[in-house]
């Protein structure tokens, strides 16, 4: 469970922008979501643990929404251009790859980078 909220945090923490990045965020925030459901039902978990963890889920992916839309970060064309390919990249990964925090991509790493140079 602390990949999940890891790799949904990290996500949180990419730097994104407009509707394109808004659809690829809510892409992959539910592939993650369809991945750590996948992982959960191994799990000896009682359905209120469920719950919570589906409600929490629920409730990153929001977060990311609002991150992506937010003005502060419209004024990074090159920034938004990265997350967006970064995203790409992290949604071509296998389930496994993703609930193993094998998110560093390259292009995840470049987008890295430039927000880094931004600041």
């Amino acid at each position: 469970m602390k990949y999940i909220i890891a790799i949904l945090l990290l996500c949180i923490a990419q730097i994104a922008s407009a509707d394109n990045i808004e659809q690829q965020s809510k892409q992959l925030c539910e592939k993650i979501k369809s991945c750590a459901l996948t992982e959960l039902e191994g799990q000896d978990m009682s359905a209120d643990m469920k719950s919570m963890v589906l409600s929490s889920m629920d409730g990153m992916c929001q977060a990311m929404a609002t991150e992506f839309s937010n003005e502060s970060i419209k004024e990074y064309e090159d920034l938004r251009q990265q997350a967006s390919v970064c995203m790409t990249s992290l949604s071509s990964l296998s389930c496994p790859q993703l609930m193993d925090g094998a998110t560093d991509t390259p292009e995840c790493v470049a987008l890295e980078k430039s927000a880094a140079a931004h600041e």
